[in-house]
């Protein structure tokens, strides 16, 4: 089995999975707050990743790839929010990323291939086949590499599970 899939079928299942345990652990963590959809009042909810979430310091998804394996994403999350990270897209009209490789929680993913991505004459994007949680306080890296060194709008698929206040929050990291 791929760990991408390039398809335009969500593996909904695995995702629903992983989203409902980490609504579970978000309630532990961030107790007594509760678990209040996509606005919550006071409580906490769930919202898509935004380029801030991971690290990203602009308001669009961008990254400069190289020819060898360097960092996109590098942050380690404060203590109000999980990523879960779904899937991914490139929205360049020439993309060069051919590669990447997800670091979340202090563990080594495997690297995948996702020039399957740019078949598609639509928005290049696919799914995780098996998607990944990373909990507050801990560090995600995703270190990506291309066929030629350029800007790219490559980006993330996927959910923020928050605190109210992080989720209002417009310059939240």
């Amino acid at each position: 089995m791929p760990l991408l899939q390039v398809t335009d079928e969500r593996p909904d299942a695995e995702i629903d999975k992983l989203l409902r345990a980490v609504i579970a652990s978000a309630a532990q963590e961030f107790s007594p707050l509760r678990y209040e959809g996509e606005y919550p009042d006071s409580g906490f909810g769930v919202q898509f990743i935004r380029p801030r979430h991971v690290g990203i310091d602009v308001r669009m998804w961008q990254m400069t790839v190289t020819t060898a394996f360097a960092n996109w994403i590098n942050t380690t999350l404060g203590t109000d929010n999980f990523v879960v990270p779904t899937g991914i897209f490139n929205a360049s009209a020439d993309p060069s990323t051919t590669e990447l490789q997800p670091t979340a929680n202090g563990k080594d993913l495997p690297i995948m291939n996702i020039e399957a991505l740019y078949a598609n004459a639509q928005l290049a994007s696919g799914w995780f086949t098996k998607p990944f949680a990373v909990r507050p306080s801990n560090a995600i890296r995703i270190q990506a590499v291309g066929r030629v060194a350029q800007t790219e709008r490559l980006g993330l698929l996927g959910y923020n599970v928050a605190k109210r206040s992080y989720l209002i929050n417009q310059t939240a990291t």
